[in-house]
């Protein structure tokens, strides 16, 4: 009889197993756990946000997975249950869920109506339950990502791409929101401003409001040129879901789109890369330019000679290449097949001379202060920019000048990177096409970068988090 019973059991722990009508075996006293044992159970029995990662299609059935409860305690590690059956989840995680993605059945020895029915009567048999996604945050969770958390997280050179290029493509595709830019300049003579970037993502249902600093003595201070944060909000509710420093991301996001707007707009066959400017976002440009082209040659120059000879270093260290210090700004960029103007001037100032640009070269200017000549659009078969509605306003940026004068206009201008990406307009066409792109930096890109922190960090298990309700 007991070896029976035994078999029964084993039977009903099957993953496969579907609610069998009227079925009313008694639970065995030994097995009884009573509602407080039960509401133990379900605080500790967490689903990690690490188990949201991964895309999956609506309504997909994942077999033999187990529940986890939404509700643990901090300090308390997850107690696993068996495998209920196959499970359907919603396609994201969210805070709140737009319907339900499925069902599973729950053997009538499994589950009750009441824990308490459990002891010394039959359980009663159940519907079909309806599950729900366990949401990636609970409401009212705020996670903190510091400097260091960000370092720690180490994104890899195709993570920032993909999340940059995924904001492009919302953008591209009508999914996404962008607010112009402000600026606060506190006081002249601090030598510095705040630049504010607002934007909105439908894909990740997030809108981000990024403040970041730009001061230009800071490297007498031993601290980063651009310090700041983005704040990261669900869209739905207005709920604040993350807050991120700002620094690294800035360096990183602004990289990609330098990269990305090379990928589809300078010559395949570049060779030569010749980049004025040291600063943090520097790394990044001949970092990711370095990852899609695999440059022969690498030409850096600064202002100042220590700068530009330690991201030499630094550069060599990481690519594995020898990087070229130049003495001026001629000798890093003429004869360049992509050219990158990120220098720190205090004013405007022509120092890219419009003669140096030779047929098949892209220019890449996105100085805060202008330092190309007037008449760099005149000879440039393509001009393209990141957002036009940024682009066009506003009192700073590299082509401040062309745009007030008219040179650059609504009309003139070739296209925004995003309607090449999403393939509304070619990039380049030939090889003997100079190309001209312009960028100011996204907010959607933070949004876009800062979503792949946050996620990487709840996987990995770094950073703060915070209660706020």
């Amino acid at each position: 009889m007991n070896v029976a019973v035994e078999q029964r059991d084993e039977q009903l722990c099957d993953l496969r197993a579907r609610a069998r009508p009227a079925a009313r075996e008694p639970v065995r006293t030994h097995e009884h756990r009573g509602t407080d044992d039960f509401r133990r159970q379900r605080r500790a029995d967490r689903m990690r946000a690490a188990e949201h990662s991964e895309a999956r299609e609506p309504g997909l059935l994942l077999p033999g997975q187990a529940l986890d409860d939404a509700g643990a305690e901090a300090g308390r590690e997850p107690v696993g249950g068996p495998p209920l059956g196959e499970i359907a989840l919603d396609h994201r995680a969210r805070l709140r869920h737009p319907r339900p993605c499925g069902g599973i059945e729950l053997d009538a020895r499994t589950a009750a109506r009441d824990p308490n029915d459990l002891l010394r009567v039959h359980a009663e048999p159940v519907e079909p339950q309806v599950v729900w996604c366990t949401p990636l945050v609970q409401a009212g969770e705020l996670i903190v990502l510091t400097e260091a958390d960000v370092s720690r997280l180490a994104l890899t050179d195709e993570e920032i791409l993909g999340a940059v290029e995924g904001g492009l493509q919302a953008q591209g595709s009508g999914a996404a929101k962008i607010e112009p830019r402000m600026h606060l300049e506190p006081d002249p003579a601090l030598r510095g401003h705040f630049n504010v970037l607002r934007g909105y993502l439908a894909p990740l249902g997030l809108a981000g409001v990024k403040v970041i600093g730009d001061y230009l003595d800071n490297h007498e201070r031993g601290l980063p040129s651009e310090l700041g944060l983005l704040t990261l909000y669900d869209a739905e509710t207005g709920m604040p879901v993350a807050v991120v420093a700002a620094a690294q991301l800035t360096e990183m996001r602004t990289g990609a789109l330098t990269a990305l707007g090379a990928r589809h707009l300078a010559r395949r066959d570049s060779r030569v890369l010749g980049h004025v400017g040291a600063r943090g976002t520097a790394y990044w440009n001949v970092r990711l330019l370095d990852r899609l082209f695999d440059f022969e040659e690498i030409r850096v120059h600064s202002r100042r000679q220590e700068s530009r000879e330690a991201f030499a270093r630094r550069l060599e260290a990481d690519l594995g290449k020898p990087v070229r210090v130049t003495e001026s700004w001629e000798a890093c960029l003429r004869g360049a097949d992509v050219m990158v103007e990120a220098s720190r001037l205090e004013r405007p100032e022509p120092r890219l001379e419009t003669s140096w640009v030779e047929p098949g070269c892209l220019v890449i200017p996105y100085g805060t202060m202008s330092a190309v000549e007037l008449s760099l659009t005149d000879v440039m078969d393509k001009v393209v920019v990141d957002d036009w509605g940024q682009a066009h306003a506003g009192a700073l940026g590299a082509l401040r000048a062309h745009v007030d004068t008219g040179r650059l206009t609504e009309q003139t201008l070739y296209a925004e990177l995003c309607q090449i990406v999403v393939g509304d307009r070619p990039g380049r066409e030939s090889d003997e096409e100079r190309i001209l792109f312009w960028h100011r930096g996204l907010s959607l890109s933070d949004i876009a970068l800062g979503h792949a922190l946050v996620e990487k960090a709840r996987r990995a298990g770094i950073g703060t988090t915070v209660q706020l309700l």
